[in-house]
């Protein structure tokens, strides 16, 4: 059980990493923005930038991010799984479930 929980733990570490980094980037991008003092207009024809790059990444990151609360609730659901395991768990958890939403209403 321990291999498995370990593996468990790189899998998901190694999905969850850069991508909270980079929310964290994009979000102050767009919280600079909207905060910059341009009117609605201007910030309505800014967020209506995008290209097909930038919705094709939504779409498959919001499956990904699904994919990593999936292993997560695996993980929780198991007996015997060391603490630090749990607890990379639930805040992988935590922090997909507002992404996702950030992905979506982006869309």
């Amino acid at each position: 059980m321990t291999a498995a929980a370990a593996a468990v733990l790189l899998g998901l570490s190694a999905c969850t990493s850069d991508e909270t980094d980079t929310a964290s980037e994009t979000t102050t991008a767009v919280e600079t923005t909207a905060t910059s003092g341009s009117s609605t207009t201007e910030q309505a024809e800014e967020s209506a930038q995008h290209s097909e790059a930038d919705v094709m990444f939504a779409q498959m990151m919001i499956p990904h991010h699904e994919q990593a609360i999936e292993m997560s609730d695996i993980i929780l659901s198991k007996d015997d799984v060391p603490a630090d395991v749990t607890s990379l768990a639930e805040e992988i958890k935590a922090a997909q479930g507002p992404e996702i939403a950030q992905l979506t209403d982006w869309l």
